[in-house]
């Protein structure tokens, strides 16, 4: 709610306030800025801050920040509390929570379309890309090019004893074709 002239002083408190919250990682209140030198150098006018560490796969992925408690009159400004630190914790759990099952689902739709070993698309992100670009090249009365090739005797070397070798081998492949086509050019792992 910061006009346009206060947005980059805030900006800037909460940045310093958020790095201090990643470095301790654990929560941060300030119940006077202006004590702070810090956070007082900012020149914003917020009396109060709070920063809770969010966390995901327990690595601290981030901040949730709130600057300068709302007073319950005009004339009075308040400071955030160890109640208030409490109640932006639990809120934190909650987004923490979110945070996880949006990953969640990032991942196992990842896994859906994506081969394990090399990274590369598997044959069910290449169905939706073959629709596409016939669709794609049918509208607009163009051709397009499949290349498949397959490597006789994999299967063998990837169940075998240098199983290890084996994935190398098709990892060094996937890069180096990788890395051989043009920007819109997809190489994929199907089988």
């Amino acid at each position: 709610s910061a006009e346009t002239d206060d947005q980059a002083p805030l900006l800037e408190l909460e940045k310093a306030l958020s790095i201090r919250a990643l470095s301790q990682r654990e929560a941060v209140r300030v119940v006077d800025v202006q004590t702070d030198k810090e956070l007082a150098a900012h020149r914003a006018d917020v009396v109060s801050a709070l920063s809770w560490p969010l966390r995901r796969d327990g690595k601290v992925i981030g901040t949730l920040s709130l600057l300068g408690k709302v007073a319950r009159d005009a004339l009075t400004s308040e400071s955030f509390s160890a109640q208030d630190q409490a109640l932006l914790g639990r809120f934190a759990e909650h987004a923490q929570q979110a945070l996880d099952q949006v990953g969640e689902r990032e991942r196992m739709r990842h896994q859906r379309r994506f081969d394990e070993l090399t990274a590369l698309p598997n044959a069910t992100y290449v169905g939706e890309r073959i629709e596409e670009e016939i669709a794609r090249s049918s509208s607009r009365g163009r051709n397009f090019a499949l290349v498949r090739f397959r490597l006789d005797g994999l299967a063998d070397l990837l169940s075998g004893p240098d199983e290890g070798t084996a994935e190398r081998l098709v990892v060094s492949l996937a890069q180096e074709l990788r890395a051989g086509l043009r920007e819109f050019d997809i190489v994929a792992r199907t089988a």
